[in-house]
């Protein structure tokens, strides 16, 4: 960084500052030098032109530039922008005159990179030592500014990464450059609106968008969306991208920012390990299907005449492979949920029987841990327009899970409340609740927060990305709040119409 005082230290250490004056009035330039004389801790270099100026730069930095615009090799902006071309970080205050094009030409300096302007008939001592002190501060807050927005969009290059801003009453979208770049647009041929970036989505992605968008300005906090994007040539580009909602204050108006990363690697390396997933379980159905089959069949008639141990190995065959069959039978519903090969037949359900008869289902189960059942449900039936199956199928992998995690004594609460155009279902346990480290993974193939042998009620690990898949292509989100030693509550919103 060029200059090497800040504000505080003009005239009051004994650190002079740096001044180049760049004037090609002699009368000028005594004047304003004996004005520097007088007020002291000015250093000052005089170049009566433009070229002089730059070697001077060359050979020794200054803290700071004060500058004529009309000079015998240069005239007005060109001056600016070849002394910000020679040093970036040296503030420069424009010398001018009192006319008004003095002044207008002045005014577009500081718009194209000078931190002040002084009007020459109108200087002294005192105000050229304050206007060069905040001209050298500012500039020293601006140039760390650019540094660190430097270091971001190098950060976001890295990550494949760009961020953007938005008011719903505002026109255009702001998207970074990095952000740009990664859709394979340019800030000039391309005029981020709601519209335009509607129109560069796969039509799903639109859909996903709108409801996104729709739902923060009801009040939700934030979404994240997995988005297919159709760049200028080739095949399209996933995104995952995130939507926050900034709420209005007083000082500051309310909006939407997010980021967005490019996915598309992660995603093909994703679909090869899915695709292998999937053919394994497919090649394991068949042969575990039979080997079940003939471990029962043993069980049923020679199990009297086994002795203890090899009936207890038989026990432990048929439990393991009930556990690889719960496996398989997993990963093949979450491959079809996932293609679109899982047959959903919407209906009229009145939730709070649905729920009645889902827990009469997990009762026993639940006596099995030592907990207890318990059902809240409002006063007035809630109906919607839902797969009673499929839902089932999510609630009821909360409910086990909830089980599973709860000590024994205690109970599982299932509550049913509408909020706005939402129905929530909400399951509470009592267990220890998430680790704050393992939460973002928490809907994840294959996530625990225990992958020891001693965690209590083994599972495939499948459950939650299971829930998370048939919840959203019943239209609706999932969620969770946690906290160590006090339980965690994971909930399901449907939306009241299909």
């Amino acid at each position: 960084m060029a200059q090497g005082v800040q504000l505080e230290e003009i005239g009051t250490t004994g650190n002079p500052c740096r001044v180049l004056l760049v004037e090609d009035n002699v009368a000028d330039a005594r004047l304003t030098r004996e004005l520097m004389a007088e007020a002291g801790d000015f250093e000052v270099r005089w170049a009566s032109r433009l070229g002089e100026a730059l070697e001077s730069l060359r050979r020794e930095p200054a803290d700071i530039v004060l500058l004529d615009l009309l000079l015998p090799d240069g005239i007005g902006i060109e001056v600016i922008e070849r002394l910000r071309a020679a040093a970036p970080e040296t503030p420069i205050v424009v010398l001018s005159g009192l006319g008004e094009d003095d002044l207008a030409l002045a005014r577009r300096a500081v718009l194209r990179g000078a931190q002040d302007y002084l009007p020459k008939s109108a200087v002294d001592g005192n105000l050229l030592k304050r206007t060069l002190s905040t001209a050298i501060e500012r500039a020293r807050l601006e140039n760390a500014l650019r540094r660190r927005e430097a270091q971001l969009e190098e950060a976001q290059a890295l990550a494949r990464m760009g961020d953007w801003w938005w008011r719903p009453g505002d026109r255009e979208i702001g998207f970074s450059a990095q952000l740009f770049r990664l859709i394979g647009r340019d800030r000039d041929g391309f005029t981020a609106t709601l519209r335009s970036v509607l129109r560069i989505l796969e039509p799903a992605a639109r859909t996903q968008l709108l409801r996104a968008i729709r739902d923060l300005r009801a009040g939700a906090s934030s979404r994240e969306l997995l988005l297919a994007v159709r760049p200028p040539e080739g095949a399209p580009r996933f995104f995952r991208v995130e939507l926050r909602r900034q709420p209005e204050t007083p000082d500051r108006p309310g909006g939407l920012y997010g980021v967005c990363q490019d996915v598309t690697e992660q995603r093909l390396v994703e679909r090869m390990k899915d695709e292998f997933v999937s053919v394994v379980s497919h090649e394991l159905r068949t042969p575990l299907t039979a080997l079940l089959g003939a471990l029962r069949l043993l069980r049923g008639l020679h199990g009297e005449r086994l002795d203890e141990q090899a009936r207890e190995l038989l026990e432990v065959a048929a439990r393991n492979g009930d556990r690889l069959k719960l496996l398989v039978d997993d990963l093949l519903d979450l491959e079809r949920i996932e293609n679109g090969g899982l047959h959903f037949e919407p209906q009229p359900v009145e939730l709070g029987g649905f729920l009645r008869e889902l827990l009469a289902q997990y009762d026993s189960y639940a006596t099995e841990f030592g907990i207890e059942l318990e059902l809240e449900l409002p006063a007035a039936e809630l109906s919607c327009r839902t797969d009673p199956g499929r839902l089932a199928q999510a609630v009821g992998n909360l409910l086990a899970n909830a089980v599973k995690f709860s000590p024994p004594g205690e109970k599982v609460r299932v509550c049913l409340s509408v909020a706005d155009s939402r129905f929530r279902i909400a399951v509470t346990d009592r267990g220890p609740g998430v680790p704050p480290e393992f939460q973002p993974r928490l809907f994840e193939k294959f996530a625990q927060a225990d992958s020891s042998d001693q965690r209590r009620g083994r599972g495939t690990g499948l459950g939650l990305a299971i829930v998370k898949a048939i919840v959203e292509r019943l239209g609706g989100s999932c969620g969770f709040e946690t906290g160590p030693g006090r339980g965690s509550t994971f909930h399901i919103e449907l939306p009241r119409a299909a």
